[in-house]
This record gives C-alpha cells, structure tokens and sequence, in this order.
C-alpha cells in the first residue's frame, strides 16, 4: 500500500471513530436524561401517595412500571458502554 493510501485509511477511521465517540455520548446523554425523567416521576409518585392523591394499588402499579423503565434503561446504558469500550479498542488497535 502506498503511503497516500494508508494516510487516507487512517484518517477515515479515525472520523469514524470520532462519529462514533460523538454518538455514544448523545446516546448515553439521552438515556441519563430519561433516568433522570423516571427518577423524578417516582418521586412525584411517592409524594402523591403519601399525600392521599393516590390509592396504594395505582402506586404500586405505577411505582412497579416506572421500576421496570428505570432497571430497562440502566441496562441498556450498561449494554451501551460494553459495547462502545469493546469497538473503541478494536478501533484503536487498527489505528
């Protein structure tokens, strides 16, 4: 390969893996935000509970989905950076 062609090659992996970066940190960003959104619901949900806006069967239920949200966005947040770390090196390597 000609020393043209291989600076070609890396600079394009490299905007890719600065794509990449970019994406992920939109992503998790996006992801903090809507936990940040279920942490805030829960506490509202407590709040009318224990202020007798509520009924404990619709707490429970509501608590119950937005428990269920919170641990589906943890995963996948967890998921997302496996994921990321794993292609970073990979990438990181070929540069």
């Amino acid at each position: 390969l000609s020393d043209d062609l291989i600076a070609k090659i890396t600079d394009y992996l490299k905007k890719s893996f600065e794509s990449e970066q970019e994406f992920y940190k939109q992503t998790h960003a996006n992801l903090r935000k809507e936990l940040d959104q279920i942490q805030n619901l829960i506490s509202r949900l407590v709040d009318a509970h224990l202020d007798g806006k509520i009924d404990g069967d619709i707490y429970e239920q509501k608590l119950n989905e937005y428990k269920s949200r919170q641990l589906e966005i943890t995963s996948l947040m967890g998921a997302h950076v496996a994921s990321q770390e794993s292609r970073s090196r990979s990438k990181l390597s070929l540069i």
